[in-house]
């Protein structure tokens, strides 16, 4: 089945009920549920008996018969709870566990540095648990030249791993990514600060946050999952608190990013959010915001879709693209705002509007001069300030749409000492002829707008476009062309 996560509705329930209660309910369609994203133990990071580790130079030390140390290598082979106390100044923790198995390792005021290699090194086993046990601080870094490119994280699995606990976990990569795993990645609780000379965060199936404070710095893609496999390559947020500073793009996927709840700050070198398909022309790829609190600023494009873009709830703030063939909307085949507050801002030659728009309007404003960073943005109505936003970028053109943009009402928007009236005489309005979304393409004089173009003339002939309009789904759900 083509992309068995691209309809899930998201009717979602975030309980916030501490980090081990916290739940997401939600109706899917295909073979989609909620028990396939995350499990009740994901959330909760109690345990009740442990095998005991303690960790110390050439004198590491466990009763358990599942443990086996060699000098600074510690590995584990059985199933079950580790909780381990003291430090390695180059060391590794193995689990090689049965297939099935699920190992659960409690770090409580952990340090493991390894020279070469992963700190955490999961070979084999069904799924690991690691959890950050409450009150404590721990360290997990990986320092020199990998001794093997193939196992490039300062923690690396060959098996689903999460991360969960009230516990602090600083994680850095001196030569790699930060965590990386070959299977699904979660993070549903705790606080991570992540440095890393690679991807901060690497799923290759998935990543997936449901809670947790993660502070990122990478040199290369803050978040990134990438698989030729039709439904993997995925990211998918329902909480947490994500502050991304990334060398590349901040969140990079070949599949799809879905974000339901949560607060994500993005500051990136190139895109902000890149869900890139199989390759340039690949427009099954889509992202969907529903929810949360987005904050992009990225000196090429703000959100970059080969395939689709929807947003219906939340709120999505973007200073991207000052100068050049990038903007703060790009997208391959279609672009939906039926909910939430957008407020894009971006230079001028690549300022792209939502397609289409329901329940609220969008608006899209090009001043007659380009503005400084930090000169705020206002949307005014009858005198009335209606929202307000100074982009960290330079720019010359905004999006806005919001419940409060509506058919028919005339707008001021200012930029520093410059005021602009709009009168939406459509739902999707702009005051200068716009590019062909993420194509690089003026329209030319004459052509219809976007919404009443001919499939043979959508922007790059996409099979499936209907004049700019979606196909029928249910509420909420992630809006794709039909195909």
């Amino acid at each position: 089945m083509k992309k068995f996560l691209s309809l899930i509705l998201l009717f979602a329930v975030i309980a916030a009920v501490g980090a081990a209660g916290a739940q997401a309910e939600w109706i899917s369609l295909g073979t989609a549920t909620v028990e396939e994203m995350f499990t009740e133990r994901d959330f909760d990071p109690a345990y009740d008996s442990f095998d005991e580790i303690f960790l110390a130079d050439s004198a590491s030390k466990s009763d358990s018969s599942a443990v086996r140390i060699d000098g600074d290598t510690i590995q584990i082979s059985q199933e079950g709870v580790y909780k381990l106390s003291g430090s390695l100044s180059c060391g590794q923790i193995i689990i090689y566990a049965p297939e099935k198995a699920k190992v659960q390792l409690v770090l409580d005021n952990v340090s493991i540095t390894n020279q070469g290699g992963a700190a955490i090194y999961a070979i084999n086993g069904d799924k690991v648990f690691i959890t950050a046990e409450k009150g404590s601080v721990n360290s997990l870094i990986s320092v020199g030249e990998l001794t093997d490119e193939d196992i490039d994280g300062a923690v690396y699995a060959k098996t689903d791993i999460c991360f969960n606990g009230e516990g602090q976990v600083s994680i850095e990569s001196e030569n790699g990514h930060g965590i990386a795993t070959k299977d699904d990645l979660k993070i549903c609780s705790g606080s991570y600060s992540i440095k890393a000379a690679k991807h901060g965060l690497s799923g290759k199936d998935s990543i997936r946050i449901g809670g947790g404070s993660i502070e990122i710095s990478s040199g290369s893609d803050g978040l990134h999952s990438d698989h030729n496999d039709e439904d993997k390559g995925y990211i998918f947020i329902i909480g947490g608190t994500l502050d991304i500073s990334s060398a590349k793009d901040g969140i990079d996927c070949t599949n799809y990013f879905t974000m339901l709840d949560g607060a994500v700050s993005i500051n990136a070198e190139s895109d902000g959010i890149n869900a890139a398909g199989e390759d340039d022309f690949d427009g099954s790829c889509f992202v969907a915001v529903s929810g949360g609190v987005l904050n992009i600023t990225a000196k090429e494009d703000g959100i970059d879709s080969n395939g689709s873009l929807g947003v219906s709830g939340g709120e999505v703030y973007i200073s991207a693209a000052p100068n050049g063939g990038d903007g703060a909307l790009d997208y391959g085949t279609a672009a939906e705002v039926s909910g939430g507050v957008v407020v894009a801002a971006s230079g001028r030659d690549m300022a792209a509007n939502f397609l289409s728009a329901d329940a609220q309007g969008s608006m899209l404003c090009v001043f007659s001069q380009p503005h400084s960073a930090g000169e705020s943005i206002t949307l005014s109505l009858d005198g009335k300030e209606l929202l307000s936003f100074a982009p960290m970028l330079d720019y010359q053109a905004v999006v806005i749409s919001s419940p409060d943009v509506v058919e028919g009402n005339t707008y001021t928007v200012s930029a520093g000492d410059e005021s602009v009236e709009l009168t939406m005489s459509d739902k999707i309005y702009s005051n200068a002829a716009e590019p062909m979304a993420g194509f690089g393409m003026m329209r030319p004089e004459g052509m219809p707008p976007m919404g009443d173009m001919p499939q043979d003339f959508a922007p790059g002939g996409k099979p499936g476009w209907h004049g700019g309009e979606f196909s029928d789904a249910p509420d909420g759900a992630p809006m794709k062309p039909e195909r």
